[in-house]
């Protein structure tokens, strides 16, 4: 790790401070600046611990080469904002949110305290409206404690993590301005990427809809690409299918769009997706000696299009079935008809589980290069 990293970690927590008027106090020495934050349910109440950056060891070399420049904290109250104060005392300083970068919900939370939970993280100030939040597989504070192979500040690391993973429809990324819009609307429902703690590394590759407050469903790898493109997220990323002549054979997605739209057809929800690729040949399984001819090209476009629309299929199923609009199905009649919506507003969620699917999924398959065999 660079020396020169840490300070530019430290300069910017700093800057972020000075100039944010958010800060109600007198001294920078009296504030604790917090990265990252899980929330989970005890048994009276909530229990919460914060990720601050420790400005001490961050100016100390022999420790800023370690490679992280956090502690954890936490604090238990009847509510986030007694358990935040609480574990505040433990440092007798003021904690201060404009540098958060995520927020880790348990996923032991019952239905009466996510409620609780949401409507903190959308109306209080110490909620950024950029913060990304996600659910624990487990304990949230497992997954806030992990180093992140020794990562300046972790919590930054797991952010930047699922980020990428959306850009590459491996992981889903929710921000609290985002799930604000699907918990305020009147239809939609929202989700949340989930995270796993194995050994030493975090990962995340499902996804948790909501019905309301209620965790309907959680779904696989799969399924979050498929529902990662439905929604237009994909920029990139791997798919895999398996062919006859060719073997395992490997994608990169090299751009996804998709095109959305739902109405009342003769009583009954239809949700259309209308979904264009492009990939490259990425890998061959039994490619060495082989070189893939344009019937072959045609072929793999086929099979991927197959695949890519079980996924997509999957995904709505899972949601619908389980009475999710994450999808924002009834958001999309409002606005092809105002008329229509009023129609279904009051009993949507017994209508949502009829809703058929309408997919076309469109590939463009191209080699590399034309002289290479890939």
């Amino acid at each position: 790790m660079k020396k020169s990293s840490v300070a530019k970690i430290t300069v910017a927590a700093l800057l972020a401070c000075l100039l944010c008027s958010c800060a109600k106090t007198e001294h920078l020495s009296d504030i604790s600046i917090v990265e990252g934050m899980s929330v989970n349910g005890g048994a009276d109440g909530f229990e919460v611990t914060a990720q601050t950056l420790n400005l001490a060891k961050s100016g100390n070399a022999a420790e800023g080469f370690s490679g992280n420049v956090t502690m954890n904290i936490g604090g238990r109250g009847e509510n986030i904002s007694r358990a935040i104060d609480n574990a505040a005392e433990g440092l007798s300083k003021q904690l201060y949110f404009g540098q958060n970068r995520i927020v880790i919900f348990g996923n032991g939370i019952d239905e009466n305290k996510r409620r609780e939970c949401l409507d903190y993280f959308i109306r209080s100030n110490n909620s950024q409206p950029d913060v990304a939040l996600c659910l624990a597989q487990g304990n949230p504070a497992d997954v806030l404690n992990n180093q992140e192979h020794d990562a300046l500040v972790p919590a930054q690391a797991l952010s930047k993590m699922l980020k990428n993973g959306q850009e590459n429809g491996s992981a889903a990324y929710v921000t609290a301005s985002e799930l604000a819009n699907l918990y305020l609307d009147e239809t939609s429902d929202f989700y949340l990427p989930v995270v796993e703690l194995e050994g030493e590394n975090t990962y995340s590759s499902k996804t948790a809809v909501y019905d309301g407050t209620r965790l309907a469903a959680v779904l696989d790898k799969q399924q979050t690409l498929g529902f990662l493109i439905m929604k237009n997220k994909v920029d990139g990323g791997i798919l895999t299918v398996d062919d006859e002549r060719l073997g395992k054979t490997s994608f990169e997605i090299v751009s996804s769009r998709a095109k959305t739209k739902a109405a009342l057809v003769n009583g009954v929800p239809e949700f259309t997706a209308d979904i264009k690729l492009k990939l490259i040949v990425n890998e061959i399984e039994n490619g060495a000696d082989i070189s893939v001819s344009d019937s072959d090209i045609t072929r793999l476009e086929n099979l991927a299009q197959k695949e890519l629309k079980g996924y997509c299929r999957s995904a709505f199923e899972v949601c619908t079935q389980n009475g999710s609009d994450a999808l924002r199905i009834g958001r999309h009649i409002a606005r092809r008809s105002n008329s229509q919506y009023r129609q279904i507003i009051s009993d949507w969620k017994a209508m949502l589980p009829t809703s058929v699917l309408k997919i076309t999924v469109s590939c463009e398959c191209s080699k590399i290069n034309d002289n290479a065999k890939i």
